[in-house]
């Protein structure tokens, strides 16, 4: 008898910490024109937060994401037409859904203070359109991002052949990706031709097997070495990113404009990657890890890579 009770209070005491684990404020939602500001509190502090909004018909109008501050407080501010939308957030710990209404400049939805617990285990995934007839297209998936927040750019790139799994089946979304895989990724949305490799890099042999793809990319332009090597196995960062997709653009003939950076910390921006980072932002490309911060040399995961490649072939209009 003594022992059932004290598995009763162990599970009581479980109940409590998971339920609160996942205990989040719904965010409050507010406009001024077509502008929309959305912000809200989480259980969980300078943790990265995806924020995608679908419209009636479940079509996907905007997609962001950014970080929790020390206190859990997050915010987006972007511009929507007059219509009801269904919103879907998520962490790594928490995924939930909330609706709310544009209208006229004002808007119908929750409001600060609403307390909402997530379920993981039984929400969509927050990055799954609706699939209707106007954006069925063809999707492969992998094990390991069902409830990831970059399903749905990750599946579609999949199923078009710009990106890769790993081993076993996994993609391994929030694995740095490298400079050879994303050079592969370039290489697959320019329709680049192989190139047989001339042993122009001295870290890069003929028997790798990414030789032919930075063959032709480095021969376009597009993705570059220096001082004879190309770091193939280098953990790519996000201003060597932005450079690169900036040389794809303007290669396509994109009219890149370049802006003035806010972010708290463009001094930590390279020289050689201050403009094409402003132009990748402006194309919307590309965004701050936060509000406030770009973090120019952090690592990407091959997660944002595909996002940010599935950014740009929407603005090439080739998927």
């Amino acid at each position: 008898m003594k022992k059932l009770k004290v598995v009763l209070f162990v599970i009581v005491i479980l109940g409590i910490f998971v339920s609160n684990s996942f205990a989040v404020i719904l965010p409050s939602v507010s406009t001024s024109g077509d502008v929309v500001n959305i912000s809200g509190k989480l259980d969980e502090n300078n943790t990265n937060v995806t924020l995608i909004i679908l419209d009636k018909n479940g079509t996907r109008r905007h997609f962001d994401q950014t970080k929790t501050d020390d206190d859990g407080e997050f915010s987006f501010k972007f511009n929507l037409i007059d219509g009801n939308y269904n919103g879907k957030i998520s962490t790594e710990l928490n995924q939930y859904e909330f609706n709310f209404k544009v209208e006229d400049g004002t808007s119908q939805g929750p409001g600060s203070g609403d307390s909402h617990t997530g379920n993981p285990g039984n929400s969509k995934t927050p990055s799954e359109e609706q699939i209707t007839s106007e954006n069925v297209r063809e999707r492969k998936s992998f094990k390991d991002i069902e409830n990831h927040w970059a399903r749905n750019e990750i599946e579609l790139l999949a199923g078009k052949g710009i990106v890769a799994g790993m081993e076993n089946d996994n993609f391994e979304p929030d694995e740095n990706i490298t400079r050879a895989q994303f050079a592969t990724m370039i290489f697959n949305i320019m329709e680049l031709k192989k190139e047989q490799y001339t042993g122009k890099f001295m870290d890069v042999k003929s028997s790798d097997w990414f030789a032919s793809y930075v063959e032709a990319v480095a021969k376009a332009g597009v993705v570059l070495g220096s001082q004879g090597h190309f770091y193939p196995d280098n953990k790519i960062t996000r201003e060597e990113m932005a450079v690169i997709i900036v040389r794809v653009m303007e290669l396509k003939e994109i009219d890149t404009i370049s802006s003035k950076i806010s972010f708290n910390d463009k001094e930590e921006i390279s020289s050689w990657a201050a403009e094409s980072v402003s132009k990748a932002i402006d194309k919307g490309i590309i965004k701050g890890m936060t509000d406030l911060t770009f973090q120019p040399r952090q690592n990407a995961t091959r997660a944002q890579a595909s996002v940010m490649i599935y950014r740009l072939m929407e603005l090439l209009e080739i998927i």
